[in-house]
């Protein structure tokens, strides 16, 4: 598959300052329909969401009237960053402060759909929360972030890759705990791995401090490690993939007693344009002294089909496979 077998979509939300028939948001709202046309003659467009009136203003997504929302499809990333950032869509965009409340965390969600493909609002609301919740993975990505459409391809189980929010609510305190561990971990990894990170020595602490003394980590190459070994290797690895990208999704509990939890979840790591996958289960035991209230007692990772090291590479490259190998070798 190439990208051209892909369209870019992307939905972006705004909070108004007041309602749109007030005279604080008319500056906006007599913008709204040169906007429009402007992106519909932009190269590169595809689709955008809107009603019989021809804009999105009266699509809600949210129990709150104020919050906009506006949803497209663009045959690239590039095509899009063109229309949002250097043609006349610039100028409200810059003077969205006047009319739009500063919201905290990711506004905007981009991810790949088959080509001919149109996504729903409900698709492009859990891939915005996805990203706010996760961070930049492929299932949802900012400007900065670049995935090959390869990467996550659609199918029947793709609901279950992206969590609501809600769900969080119907786990005990133990499991919320252990998935706020899993996500924030893996974050840290991968600043780790990226090199993103400034105080190597406070990392470290905290790594430490997360993993029980005699918990052990069985790889998917069938390698046995502790908690010390681990951390060895680990601080070797730091800044020696700048352009790694990790990240987990399908989180689950299987067992729970009161201070114990066994969880399951599949970690991705992108790197070089191939994507490898495993499926994790770990022990986790409660320890209000660790840094996430819990430490990694026992975990356990097998490759998912399809996804090992050995598989054929997403985008076929010599260089490519044997880096992978490589940095699967250090880190698996």
């Amino acid at each position: 598959m190439t990208d051209n077998a892909y369209h870019l979509a992307q939905l972006s939300i705004s909070h108004a300052r007041a309602p749109l028939d007030t005279p604080l948001m008319q500056g906006f709202v007599t913008q709204l329909k040169d906007i429009n046309a402007l992106a519909e003659r932009s190269p590169g467009f595809v689709w955008r969401l809107q009603t019989s009136e021809g804009d999105a203003t009266g699509i809600r997504g949210f129990d709150d009237p104020l919050m906009l929302l506006n949803m497209s499809l663009w045959e690239s990333v590039d095509s899009l960053r063109r229309f949002v950032y250097q043609s006349g869509h610039g100028v409200p965009f810059r003077n969205a402060a006047e009319w739009f409340h500063r919201l905290d965390g990711p506004t905007t969600a981009l991810w790949w759909v088959p080509k001919g493909y149109i996504p729903t609002l409900a698709d492009g609301l859990a891939r915005l929360r996805h990203i706010q919740r996760h961070g930049p993975t492929p299932v949802a990505f900012g400007f900065r972030d670049r995935f090959v459409p390869e990467i996550l391809p659609l199918d029947a189980d793709y609901d279950a890759a992206v969590p609501d929010q809600s769900s969080g609510a119907e786990r005990s305190p133990l499991v919320a705990r252990c998935e706020g561990e899993v996500v924030g971990f893996h974050r840290d990894l991968e600043r780790w791995l990226r090199g993103d990170v400034d105080d190597a020595a406070a990392a470290v602490a905290r790594f430490r401090s997360s993993f029980a003394a005699d918990s052990v980590l069985i790889a998917p190459s069938g390698r046995v490690e502790t908690a010390a070994s681990l951390s060895e290797r680990l601080s070797r690895a730091r800044g020696a993939f700048p352009d790694i990208r990790v990240w987990t999704d399908q989180f689950a509990t299987v067992w729970e007693t009161e201070d114990v939890a066994l969880v399951k979840y599949r970690e991705w790591r992108s790197f070089l344009g191939e994507t490898t996958g495993r499926m994790s289960s770990v022990l986790f035991r409660n320890e209000p002294a660790a840094p996430g209230g819990v430490t990694w007692d026992h975990m356990h990772e097998t490759w998912l089909e399809g996804h090992g090291p050995s598989e054929q590479p997403i985008g076929p490259s010599r260089v490519t496979a044997e880096l992978s190998r490589l940095q699967e070798k250090d880190l698996a």
